[in-house]
């Protein structure tokens, strides 16, 4: 964590700000340390150069709390309440970024530019929010581009996110629910989510959380799963409903084992014979979930990612449209129409982008706590 990091940080529980105590510190980063919120409630610890700003970031970094017990001891911690499905969705994508390693610098490029329809060469000197984070991908592709990035995620994938990012020192990554956030509000020119709201226990409300982040005319780039017909759905939910209950070990010897299909399915689905494209779209129909990107690794990867977490809500175009405008938001667009794909029919989904507009005498147009 860098000191700089301070200026943007509020409690999640009362809304102040943080006084930092240093406990190790390592060049500009500060290795451990303490966040006290300044009304002297609340705590939480910077672990390995990350703030863990979580109800239970206590009782996962045991070996933190033990090494420092005198300075915590005497303060109220906020411990456990945590959802079973919320505590699976972290161990799942923390399991999934620290094991797969699938930056590629084009492709990331590439999907960040159609995924937000944004050049980040535009976010130079902008405050910018990559709201689930994941590895790190897209914040490294837009802090290289010198905007001033906060990534967050709740998975323990932020530490895979730090380590690739640790030598740009516009980056600030942060372990902390989409819920609960601590991060002052009105103060983010760009935020942008790719395939994070949809493994929350609820897309709207994630989406929510994120509009009041905005600043005046700051704009929202969100990218989340498309609703299919009916007995697809069916169909995939009863798989997931496998799936799901498998151990993360397990579900990763699945996707290594299913791997070669998904070669399959691609070079039958890019085939220039017809009947080799007809028979990889019903191989496409029988594996969903089983990607087909080109990449091995990524294929892997995408796999896992595919049925491992235990919340996957898939949306439309009208449903995700119309939470914006109940949101308040101007200039919304629809970033799928017309979306050129970097890997064959690779990356479809629902995909907005959208503006807040100015306030008018001090309220913003289109906006009450009740959206929430």
């Amino acid at each position: 964590m860098r000191r700089s990091l301070l200026d943007y940080l509020c409690c999640p529980q009362c809304k102040c700000g943080f006084e930092l105590r240093v406990l190790e510190e390592t060049e500009d980063q500060v290795s451990e340390g303490l966040l006290r919120c300044k009304d002297n409630r609340h705590l939480y610890p910077v672990v390995r150069s990350v703030p863990r700003i979580l109800p239970t970031a206590f009782e996962h970094e045991i070996d933190f709390s033990i090494k420092y017990r005198e300075f915590i001891s005497d303060h109220e911690l906020i411990t456990s309440g945590v959802a079973g499905a919320t505590e699976k969705t972290k161990l799942s994508f923390g399991r999934q970024w620290t094991t797969y390693h699938v930056q590629r610098f084009n492709e990331d490029r590439a999907y960040f530019c159609s995924k937000t329809a944004t050049d980040p060469a535009s976010l130079k000197g902008k405050l910018v929010l990559d709201a689930g984070c994941g590895s790190g991908r897209y914040t490294k592709i837009v802090a290289e581009s010198e905007a001033t990035v906060i990534g967050v995620d709740l998975s323990p994938a932020v530490e895979t996110a730090a380590s690739n990012t640790a030598h740009l020192s516009n980056v600030h990554i942060i372990q902390a629910d989409i819920f609960q956030l601590p991060l002052l509000p009105s103060s983010y020119d760009f935020i942008f989510s790719i395939g994070v709201l949809h493994h929350t226990p609820n897309t709207k409300r994630a989406l929510s959380a994120l509009i009041p982040l905005l600043s005046d005319n700051g704009e929202i780039a969100v990218w989340v799963y498309p609703r299919w017909p009916t007995p697809v759905e069916l169909y995939n939910q009863s798989l997931r409903a496998i799936t799901t209950r498998m151990s993360l070990d397990n579900l990763h010897r699945m996707a290594v084992a299913l791997e070669p299909v998904g070669l399959l399915k691609l070079r039958l689905l890019t085939a220039s014979d017809w009947w080799k494209r007809i028979l990889g779209q019903l191989l496409r129909g029988l594996t969903i979930g089983v990607s087909y990107h080109p990449d091995r690794e990524i294929r892997i990867c995408d796999t896992f990612d595919w049925f491992s977490p235990p919340y996957q809500w898939h949306h439309t175009d009208e449903e995700l449209e119309s939470w914006l405008r109940e949101f308040g938001l101007v200039d919304i667009r629809n970033l799928s129409m017309g979306q050129v794909h970097y890997q064959y029919n690779y990356g479809n989904g629902v995909n907005f982008k959208a503006r807040r507009p100015h306030k008018k005498g001090g309220q913003l147009l289109g906006w009450s706590s009740t959206n929430t």
